[in-house]
């Protein structure tokens, strides 16, 4: 099915729901006729996902089908196809084997790359239903998708970056056992001041302006269990237009590399009425804000801590005298 039939096909739709997290549970499989079973939108930026979509053969089912668009910011989409030929009619034509294709499309709709599996192994001629997962976990870089009965028979990736949209659809009366969708929303972790380590080297190649510079890590009093800095790294601090200081990561040894690249947002720093006191912001290693009772200091105008009560403990960054955005080896 094209993307343009797809999005004509909403307005027939038989659940259209959107949502950060949401759950549809039917212990008795609903009917579902022809056309969009769900459409779901995700947060525009998100730290882990899980969708779950399972799918029972109705009996006497004729060459049931189904499918998943993924649609992205760039407008590029993929889908993935599910067709069982034959219908089950008596007990022995149950188990049989299902297809499955998986395509990539420009915004033109022009396919760019395909992938096709023929389920035949494995399958347990007891169960007539089939789920499709969609999973992201904080520390992972992509989307895994996961196809099976009660265990996955098939895992591949899928494009998780721009993700904003997942549609399911039916293009044969099938049942509707189960819809789910939890995300964890998370703040844009880009720079608003500066779009690359050269631009940041030469705004911080000035005389020392206070809050301004680089950091490195100093040393931390905290209760390991409780409150972990995830690795030795670089920061840099950059006033932004409306008057919040940026904390940008500059790279180093940190945990979940993976996700955290130089210019990423580690923090942001929020003046208060107190000389040389913020209230913080900081994303921890998968992204997620910790931003309840945190705050921060600057001390000498040479030492930035940052204090994190409900998580028991300080860390502390030292002002970096080798002034360069560029990576630094000691």
């Amino acid at each position: 099915m094209s993307l343009k039939s797809i999005i004509i096909a909403i307005s027939v739709s038989a659940v259209a729901l959107s949502g950060h997290s949401k759950e549809i549970y039917n212990t008795r499989p609903v009917d579902i006729s022809p056309g969009i079973i769900s459409v779901d939108t995700l947060p525009t930026f998100f730290s882990d996902c899980h969708y779950h979509l399972r799918i029972e053969i109705p009996r006497r089912c004729s060459n049931p089908k189904w499918s998943v668009t993924l649609q992205y910011a760039d407008s590029t989409y993929s889908t993935i196809e599910f067709l069982r030929p034959g219908s089950a009619i008596a007990d022995i034509d149950y188990g049989l084997p299902l297809d499955i294709i998986a395509s990539d499309f420009t915004p033109d709709s022009q396919c760019v790359t395909t992938q096709q599996w023929h389920l035949v192994k494995d399958i347990d001629p007891t169960v007539e239903g089939w789920s499709l997962t969609i999973t992201c976990l904080p520390d992972d870089s992509e989307l895994i998708c996961s196809v099976g009965q009660r265990n996955p028979l098939i895992s591949f990736p899928v494009k998780s970056e721009g993700l904003y949209r997942i549609t399911a659809s039916s293009q044969s009366a099938v049942r509707l056992s189960r819809l789910s969708l939890f995300t964890t929303e998370t703040d844009n972790l880009s720079s608003v001041c500066v779009s690359s380590l050269d631009e940041l080297s030469e705004r911080l190649s000035q005389p020392d302006t206070g809050i301004e510079g680089y950091w490195r890590y100093l040393d931390r009093d905290t209760d390991p269990r409780r409150l972990n800095t995830g690795g030795n790294y670089r920061l840099a601090t950059v006033k932004s237009p409306d008057g919040s200081v940026e904390i940008i990561y500059l790279g180093g040894v940190a945990r979940n590399d993976a996700k955290w690249q130089p210019l990423m947002l580690k923090g942001r720093l929020i003046p208060t009425a107190f000389i040389n006191h913020y209230d913080l912001i900081w994303y921890d290693a998968f992204g997620a804000k910790i931003d309840m009772e945190t705050s921060a200091d600057l001390i000498d105008g040479a030492i930035l801590k940052l204090n994190f009560p409900l998580h028991g403990g300080t860390i502390r960054f030292q002002k970096d005298t080798v002034r360069t955005a560029q990576p630094v080896n000691r």
